[in-house]
């Protein structure tokens, strides 16, 4: 289900606030950017529950449980590999339109960077079932948000 929110709702708010102050504005953009962290919070949060709930066949409190186990650990990491797909998928789009050799080579530096951060968050995890998880997620996420961008 997807959330009735967009930055279009948002603007059609923040246009009055634009004509008559700046500090205004910007309490409108900051709460933009608080209601988009949440939203993207609550996103992979609600993504994560269902996909651990089918993938182990559990319900109820037990997947509840496998839940806080595995993501009470993971959030914040959830957030920053988020905004590495979000920051990857704009200079793709900028790079089709201007091309260029240095964008392309720094976006695949910080894919490796980025691949190895994912690796070494990872580790955190004792069982290799968790680390696993803990990748596919970051990774079906970040494929997730590039097509996303890339196709809208």
């Amino acid at each position: 289900m997807r959330s009735t929110f967009s930055s279009d709702t948002l603007r059609l708010e923040c246009l009055p606030a634009l004509d008559n102050k700046l500090p205004v504005s910007l309490s409108c953009l900051s709460h933009f950017i608080i209601e988009t962290e949440q939203y993207c919070l609550v996103d992979n949060a609600c993504r994560e529950y269902l996909f651990l709930a089918e993938f182990f066949i559990v319900q109820g409190p037990q997947a509840l449980e496998l839940f806080n186990q595995i993501l009470g650990k993971t959030l914040n990491l959830l957030v920053i590999t988020r905004r590495y797909a979000e920051f990857s998928a704009a200079l793709v789009g900028i790079s089709e339109s201007f091309p260029s050799e240095l964008v392309n080579r720094l976006l695949a530096e910080l894919q490796e960077e980025v691949e190895c951060f994912i690796l070494r968050m990872a580790a955190i995890f004792p069982g290799r079932k968790e680390q696993l998880i803990f990748v596919i997620n970051n990774y079906d996420m970040v494929l997730g948000v590039l097509m996303y961008e890339l196709l809208f």
